[in-house]
C-alpha cells in the first residue's frame, strides 16, 4: 500500500444518483492513482477533524451510509475522528474509529516539526498585560469578550485582536444590542486591531486562519491568556478544543477558557492543569447561562490583572502543561504509526494522511 492519494471531496447529492454511486466515484479516483483497490491491504481512510458538527443528527446518517457502501464492497475502512465527537456510540458506524486530539498533533508537527513558529521558552511572571487573540469575531465568546474589557476598562491592559468586516459586521453586531448601529460602527473603527499581523482569509460572511505563523512576542510579554476557544456552547457533550488552547500551553502561559461548558474539565481528563483554584470564580466553566459564564470569564480576568497570586505554584502548572502537551502528542503519533504497522506499511507516517489539505501550503 503506496500512500500517496488524497483527495478532499465534497458530496454534492445532485451530482450522485445515491451513496453508492459517490463510494464508486471515490474508488474510481483511487483507480486513477493506480491504488489497487482490491488488494487486501487496500483501506480507506476517513478524517473529520476540522469542525464539531459533522456527526451531528442531520449529517451522521451520511458517513454511515458511506462506511456501509464500502463494506458492501469489500472495502476496509478506517475514520480518524477528533476527540471532540468522543461521546458519539461508535457502534453505528460500520467501521474502525480513531479518536486522536488532532488540533494538539497538527499544531505540535507544525510548530516542532515543520519548525513553522517558535515558542516562547519562559513565563513572564511581571508582565503587566494578558492576551486576548480572537480569531472569527462576529462570534459571541469574541466580539462581545472584547466588548466587556473594553467596558470593564480592561482593554488597556490586553493584547487583543479584532477582525470585524463588512461582511461579518451584521452578525457581530447582534452580540452587542447595547450599541446603536451607528455606534457600533463607531466602535469596530476604533476597536478592530490585528496586533501579530495574522494573515487572516477573509471571506465573504466569514474569515479564516490556520493559526500559524504567530507572534511570539505576544506570548512572550504576556502575563496570562483568556482563550476565545471556537465554540462556546453549554450543550456540547464533548468540548471542541483547538490549537487556540494548544498554542497557549506550547507557549507557556497560564489561562482562562472561554469556550465550551465542561473544556476545563475535559482538559484535566487529559493530564492539564487549568487554574481555577487561583481565580475568585473557580467554578465558571460549569456555568450553564452564557451570559454569565462570560461574566465570569472577565470577572476572573480583572483578578488576575491586579490579584494574581501563587505565582511559583502557576508556573509549575505551566511547565506540567507543556510537558503533557509534548507527551500526548508523541503518544498520538505513536498511536497513528502503530495503525500504519497493523496495516503492513510502516513507512506511512501520519502527516501523509493528517497533513493533506493544499490550502495549508506545507510540503510533506
Amino acid at each position: 500500500m503506496n500512500f500517496d492519494y488524497s483527495d478532499f471531496i465534497d458530496y454534492n447529492k445532485h451530482a450522485f444518483k445515491n451513496i453508492d454511486h459517490y463510494v464508486d466515484y471515490l474508488l474510481l479516483l483511487a483507480k486513477k492513482k493506480k491504488k489497487n483497490i482490491l488488494a487486501k491491504n487496500f483501506v480507506f481512510i476517513g478524517i473529520i477533524v476540522w469542525e464539531p458538527w459533522c456527526l451531528n443528527d442531520e449529517h451522521k446518517t451520511f458517513y454511515k451510509d458511506v462506511l456501509n457502501s464500502f463494506a458492501k464492497k469489500g472495502i476496509n475502512t478506517i475514520l480518524i475522528l477528533d476527540s471532540c465527537y468522543e461521546h458519539i456510540d461508535t457502534t453505528e458506524y460500520n467501521t474502525e474509529i480513531i479518536f486522536i486530539p488532532y488540533f494538539l498533533w497538527l499544531h505540535h508537527f507544525l510548530i516542532f516539526n515543520k519548525k513553522m513558529n517558535a515558542v516562547s521558552t519562559t513565563w513572564k511572571q511581571d508582565s503587566d498585560k494578558f492576551l486576548a487573540l480572537t480569531g472569527k469575531s462576529f462570534r459571541f465568546n469574541r466580539i462581545r469578550l472584547i466588548w466587556l474589557l473594553h467596558q470593564k476598562g480592561l482593554l488597556d491592559k490586553a493584547i487583543w485582536s479584532l477582525f470585524v468586516t463588512e461582511g461579518t459586521k451584521s452578525k457581530a453586531k447582534t452580540h452587542i444590542p447595547e450599541l446603536s448601529d451607528v455606534e457600533f460602527d463607531a466602535w469596530i473603527k476604533l476597536y478592530n486591531n490585528n496586533p501579530d499581523d495574522a494573515k487572516m482569509l477573509m471571506q465573504k460572511d466569514s474569515s479564516h486562519y490556520i493559526g500559524v505563523p504567530y507572534n511570539v512576542d505576544l506570548f512572550d510579554n504576556s502575563l496570562f491568556r483568556v482563550i476565545s476557544e471556537t465554540t462556546f456552547s453549554s450543550t456540547s457533550k464533548t468540548p471542541f478544543i483547538t490549537e487556540k488552547t494548544y498554542h497557549t500551553i506550547f507557549n507557556k502561559l497560564p489561562f482562562i477558557m472561554a469556550g465550551d461548558r465542561g473544556s476545563l474539565k475535559w482538559l484535566k481528563q487529559q493530564g492539564f492543569k487549568t487554574f481555577e483554584e487561583y481565580l475568585p470564580v473557580p467554578n465558571y466553566d460549569d456555568i450553564i447561562d452564557e451570559n454569565e459564564r462570560l461574566n465570569a470569564v472577565l470577572e476572573n480576568c480583572k483578578f488576575w490583572c491586579g490579584n494574581m497570586m501563587h505565582k511559583e505554584n502557576i508556573a509549575q502548572d505551566v511547565e506540567h502543561n507543556f510537558q503533557t502537551a509534548l507527551n500526548l502528542a508523541h503518544d498520538t503519533t505513536e498511536k497513528l504509526n502503530h495503525i500504519m504497522i497493523d496495516l503492513g506499511n510502516p513507512n506511512v507516517n501520519p502527516e501523509q494522511y493528517l497533513v493533506n489539505m493544499g490550502w495549508l501550503h506545507i510540503q510533506i
